[in-house]
């Protein structure tokens, strides 16, 4: 059986998703310089700083490591380096 999400669990979500990128494009130029192509990750209740790597499995080590969970931080990778694609 399906479960359709509510109206009020949409907006919550939508939200989320809105405060999450209003923070990157706030704070991207910002981490993309002092972490040029690698991974960053910020905790969502404040914004600080949390971890970066250039794997993505080691950030994640170093999120839990710091006793917290990936639904607890925002990441991004900080693209520096272009890349080309043949499609």
């Amino acid at each position: 059986m399906a479960v359709t999400p509510g109206a009020n669990s949409l907006q919550r979500a939508r939200a989320a998703a809105e405060a999450e990128d209003a923070y990157w494009r706030e704070h991207y130029d910002h981490y993309l310089k002092l972490y040029p192509d690698q991974f960053v990750a910020v905790a969502r209740s404040d914004g600080r700083f949390v971890a970066e790597h250039q794997d993505l499995d080691a950030l994640i080590e170093a999120i839990t490591k710091q006793r917290l969970t990936v639904r607890e931080v925002w990441s991004r990778y900080m693209a520096a380096t272009p890349i080309r694609l043949a499609l």
